[in-house]
Parts: C-alpha cells; structure tokens; sequence
C-alpha cells in the first residue's frame, strides 16, 4: 500500500474507532482519541506517518495493561490489533472488584476472617473480595490477586514472598488478627492499595566478554508467561540501547512481527541485522515447537526476502544463557534451567568451553522430551517444593552429564536458589556441584544474547573474508 492510500485507510480506521467506543466516556482532538470507564483509561493516538499507539492503563491499579506502538499497514491488521485491545479492556472491566488473599498454614483460621471481612466490605459498600489459601500455594496464584496479607504465624515469609510476587503483600498485625478485627483489616487494605511504590530504574549489566561495534541493529524478544505472551524489542546503536518498546499479546501471528517489522524500518531504515529471539527448536532457516504463524520451512528466508535484510533466529533459552555467559567472565562452562510460570516444564541451554551447544538441528536442551517422573508435574509446580522437585529431575542429569562450572536457574516458583542447590547434594556430591545462581531478568538476559550472538556471527563474517 503506498503512503497516500494508507494515510486514507488510516483515517477512516480513526471514525471506525470512535464508533466501536461509544460506549464509553470519549474525549477527542486532533491527533487522540481518548476513553474512560470506572475501571480503565485508555487512548488511541494517530500521528506523524500513520503511527498508531493503543493504550490502556487500570485505574485501580494505575499500570499498563495494554501498550501497543506501531504504523498503520491495512485495515485488516489494525482491526485484529483493536480487537485485542478491546479484549484487555473487557478483562479489566469483569475484573473490576479488587481481590484480597488471606494466607496462614493451612487457611483454616484465614478463612474464618475472609468471610468475615467479605461481610463487613458489604456493609460498608466496598467492592472487594476476600479468600483465604495456605501459605504453600501462594507463589503459584498469589499473582491472580490485588493485596495479600500474610497471618502472624506465617509472616517469616514476607522477605522472600515479596521477591517472588508481582501482586503487593503485607504481614497482618497480630493486633487485627488475634481480634478478628474487619475494620482495622478493612483500614489497613485501603492504605496500602494507595500507597503507590516508586519503580526501580533498570540495572545495566556489565558486559565482560568482547563485543564488536556494531552499527544499529534490532533485537526481537518473544516470552511466554501464563496464557500470554510478552514482545519485547530494542533497538542498538554501537551496542547502546536507543529505544525499547514492549506489547502483551494475548495471541500472537506472523502479523504482529511484520507489523514491528514494518515500524521500525520506517523509521530506522539503517538498521541492517535483526535478532529474533523466540520459544521454539531453531534450525538456521525455520522454527518448530512454536506459535503457529512461524511454524514454516524457510522462515528466516522469507523475513530476508521480504525485508532485504539480515535475520538471525535464536532460541529464547539459548539467549538468555548467552546474556548471563556475557556478564560471567570466569566460566566456561555454564548450563541454564527455565522454567516460565504455568509451565511443569521449560527448557535448558548449555556452553562449553566458551561455545553453545546447538545439537542437531539446534535439538540441544529441549528436556521437554525427558522421561517424565512426575505424572502430576503441572500440578506439582504449583508449590515451591514441587517446583523444586521437578527442578531437581532436570537438573541432577545435566550436572551428571555435562558437570558446568555454573548453573543458572530461572523459575518463579524457586525463590530461594540455596535450598535448591540443598536438595540436589542429595543425590550429587559436594565436590562435583556448580555453583548456582539465580536469575530474575531474562527477559534482560535475552536482549543482550540476541546482541552478542549478532556481535558473534559479525566476528565470524569478517574473519572469514580475511
């Protein structure tokens, strides 16, 4: 489509929108379309070349559910990117009465107070609901909830539940608890949801391995987490990051990664090398185990001959392993275990002796083809200690066979690394264990693998024309 019927197209998207939203409290100018609901705030932005922004931030939570940046192409692809929004926006809306979660030992005297406190919210017109869960179950559903509050018995676990959980958690003074007191509870909850807690700017890794200069390239960063997947891309100049966007997608098809695709070249037509790194056994030119939409032979092919450009894809474990080996100079020999959340089982990735190891056919570390020792593993990692056990499987045979110097662990449900490595010397002696490490940015991880394996193939490139 060339750039004067697209801006057409563009535009008559715009009146589209405004009817699909007339639902809603609409608010428009020039350039924005903005909407309200009790529960959500939204705009939909048009600018400068056909750019598109969807937006939509919760206003009980006030984070961004929904973000998408990205240049009109036709009105089919739009609508499909509309229709997702559309679908967040639903999801904030059902999910509007704000969720507390009680814990203790077994929830037996948790779930005493909850009901109490689901009564007294009544009375008081609150629109909130209570539940109570044992402690044990939390680092699997305690994201599925606004606020938990921990009973006095159980409070220890603050520290390393707080490291491990997205959703805000508090310990429960004895002083309410012991009294069942609903409206000390009911005080204490609405404090802290409007508490708002400053964010942490981004940590920059150190990289301590040797990287080229590399003109400007992208890096494409596809992560699986529950039922939804999160891209990620960052655009290097000389191996400085110079902008990063990010989407949740709730399905993800060949036309989100040409519509990014599409974007950024317009607006970075010097970009020359992408990385794409994806879940998936990757072969040079195709991927298999992965969504649907990239399931096809000659896949690197047909993103080149389309865009005339170069393309590396990249298993999403083996990114990650190669980041952390680039922030690791004194090993070698370093295996990874990831496991995303609301898997029972992920993947593994090794290098030796400095190299990955791809396999045939880049079959290396898929330990999804494992003997299963566990029938009930997805049920099982939804405890920490079965989460461990699982772990452990996978990880006693790749020390036994590749015995790594290091290996890192990335898993929600292993918040504490130690009692990992404790419970693996049970069946590995002291003396032949790596040390472990745990991870918590693979995403992170993943970029700076992506751009160390481009940094990696250009070495490679030029001392071959040498």
């Amino acid at each position: 489509m060339n750039e004067f019927l697209r801006t057409i197209h563009c535009s008559i998207f715009k009146k589209w929108v405004t009817y699909q939203l007339e639902n809603y409290h609409l608010e428009e100018n020039d350039d924005v379309i903005s909407f309200h609901s009790k529960n959500a705030n939204g705009h939909i932005g048009f600018y400068d070349n056909d750019i598109i922004e969807m937006q939509i931030v919760s206003t009980k939570s006030e984070e961004v559910e929904f973000y998408l940046h990205f240049q009109f192409q036709n009105f089919l692809h739009t609508k499909d990117l509309f229709s997702q929004m559309n679908t967040t926006l639903q999801q904030i809306e059902e999910s509007k009465t704000i969720k507390v979660l009680l814990s203790c030992s077994s929830a037996l005297t948790t779930s005493m107070f909850a009901s109490m406190l689901e009564e007294s919210a009544k009375e008081n017109h609150l629109d909130m609901h209570f539940e109570a869960l044992p402690v044990t179950d939390l680092l699997y559903q305690g994201d599925n909830y606004d606020l938990i509050m921990l009973a006095p018995q159980v409070s220890y676990q603050l520290p390393k539940l707080k490291n491990t959980l997205k959703a805000k958690i508090i310990a429960l003074p004895a002083q309410i608890f012991a009294r069942y007191d609903t409206i000390g509870a009911l005080a204490l909850i609405n404090e802290t949801l409007s508490h708002k807690e400053e964010k942490e700017e981004k940590k920059l890794f150190t990289i301590q391995r040797h990287i080229s200069d590399l003109n400007k390239v992208l890096t494409i960063c596809f992560i699986r987490h529950l039922k939804n997947t999160k891209i990620s891309y960052r655009i290097y100049d000389h191996n400085k990051e110079i902008h990063e966007e990010n989407m949740i997608l709730c399905h993800v098809g060949l036309s989100d990664l040409n519509g990014i695709l599409d974007q950024v070249f317009d607006m970075h037509p010097d970009i020359e090398r992408i990385c794409i790194s994806l879940p998936g056994t990757t072969d040079g030119d195709y991927i298999i185990n992965t969504y649907d939409d990239f399931k096809m032979k000659g896949f690197k092919s047909y993103l080149e001959n389309k865009y005339k450009k170069t393309f590396y894809l990249l298993n999403d474990t083996n990114a990650c392993l190669i980041g952390i080996h680039a922030t690791l100079k004194d090993y070698k020999d370093i295996g990874l275990y990831y496991v995303g959340k609301g898997n029972n089982v992920g993947g593994s990735a090794f290098i030796l002796n400095d190299h990955l190891i791809y396999g045939k056919n880049g079959f290396a570390g898929e330990i999804r083809y494992m003997h299963k020792q566990y029938e009930n593993g997805l049920e099982m990692v939804k405890t920490e200690e079965g989460a461990m056990l699982v772990a452990k499987s996978y990880i006693v045979p790749m020390i036994a066979f590749i015995a790594p110097a290091v290996i890192a662990v990335y898993s929600d449900m292993i918040p504490n690394i130690n009692e990992l490595k404790s419970l693996i010397s049970e069946d590995i002696p002291e003396e032949y264990l790596p040390k472990f490490i745990k991870i918590d940015r693979p995403l992170d991880y993943m970029h700076l693998g992506s751009l160390m394996h481009i940094s990696f193939l250009d070495m490679k490139n030029r001392n071959l024309l040498e």
